[in-house]
């Protein structure tokens, strides 16, 4: 009787040690799986939104870390699960005011209460787009407007732009034929971007056109840089460029004004455009135009006249009865009774229409 009571004990002895380590165990993978899920369920809470934001005026950053903790102000002071550094996905620099981060949608909402709060959207993945598909021009293989201009063939296509990466896929000449021979063109690329030191040469600085190959060439050049129009005309001419044209700044608008290199005038000269600096006084100018339509054609002038200028033509109807013919019509443009003006240039156009067809004449009017 008492062996059995020492084996029975015995037994039950090593037997709950095992049942206690089972239950240990178990209840741990419960707990680690029940945190993994919590953390999941947070982050799926959180998108990453693109903040626009507007930079309080009279307030400018000197520095970047004064920037860098601005935007930082936007995100919410609780973190709810996310660090800090996992929220601010990149900050926005150069081209716009704002930066990209991991919110909520709660948070997204008492953001919007902050001063300088523009828009949040959620970031979205957009398919790509080819520059080689025909179908994404509407072009079809066998029928209109592809097949009626021969697939292209022999158009010649310019390009001038100074912000284009020469090696980009996109512009891949595989398969392409040879140029045409008519074109008499060619692709020179000096393979480096804009230094500070080439901004003499987008101004058209004097000298700075040496080392260039512009001989025969039109020359753009930007207006500024303190360097006069007449002074970019000569470093061109300088330097063999057939000719010039000046691009303008965005508070020049679409004037097209130029120094006199004569004695006319340059709102005198008969282009189909008007560029006048426009003071108390009125000033009338004419323009001489020439039918290349059909032989009987009758157009009709509208009149969009420049902010705080008035405009009136003689006649307000031009009646050709043959190809090539030449009729003459004048201009006069005078200030109006309006507010003051405050653009230093204002721009307007006339607008010469037949049954078929209509011709625009664009006004810029400096207002002195």
């Amino acid at each position: 009787m008492d062996f059995v009571y020492i084996l029975t004990f015995i037994c039950l002895f090593n037997l709950h040690p095992s049942i206690a380590q089972n239950s240990t165990v178990s209840w741990a993978g419960d707990a680690e799986e029940s945190l993994s899920t919590i953390i999941a369920d947070e982050e799926t809470k959180f998108r990453t939104y693109i903040v626009h934001v507007s930079i309080p005026d009279g307030q400018t950053f000197t520095e970047s870390e004064t920037l860098d903790s601005w935007y930082n102000s936007f995100l919410p002071t609780t973190t709810s699960g996310l660090n800090d550094q996992s929220r601010m996905v990149h900050m926005y620099r150069n081209v716009v005011s704002g930066f990209a981060a991991r919110l909520s949608p709660e948070e997204v909402k008492a953001m919007e209460k902050k001063d300088g709060f523009v828009s949040a959207r959620p970031q979205r993945t957009l398919s790509l787009h080819t520059t080689h598909t025909p179908n994404f021009l509407g072009l079809h293989q066998n029928l209109g407007f592809w097949k009626g201009s021969n697939y292209g063939k022999g158009v010649i296509i310019g390009l001038m732009d100074s912000g284009i990466t020469p090696n980009h896929p996109s512009f891949s000449d595989d398969g392409v034929p040879p140029p045409p021979r008519k074109w008499k063109g060619k692709c020179q690329l000096k393979g480096k971007a804009c230094q500070n030191g080439d901004q003499n040469a987008a101004w058209c600085a004097d000298g700075s056109l040496k080392n260039a190959d512009v001989k025969g060439k039109v020359v753009l050049c930007q207006r500024g840089g303190g360097i006069a129009r007449l002074a970019k005309g000569q470093t061109v001419k300088d330097a063999g460029g057939a000719a010039m044209i000046l691009m303008n700044q965005e508070p020049d608008g679409d004037s097209t004004l130029a120094d006199p290199h004569s004695s006319i005038p340059e709102a005198e000269l008969n282009y189909p455009s008007f560029a006048i600096t426009l003071g108390t006084t009125s000033q009338t100018y004419t323009r001489t135009v020439t039918n290349v339509g059909e032989a009987n054609a009758s157009y009709t002038v509208e009149i969009f006249p420049p902010p705080g200028v008035s405009v009136s033509v003689m006649p307000y109807r031009l009646d050709f009865s043959e190809v090539n013919q030449q009729l003459t019509y004048s201009v006069t443009f005078k200030p109006s009774n309006e507010d003051a003006i405050t653009p230093e240039f204002v721009q307007g156009y006339l607008k010469w229409s037949s049954d078929k067809h209509f011709v625009r004449s664009p006004i810029s009017v400096q207002l002195v």
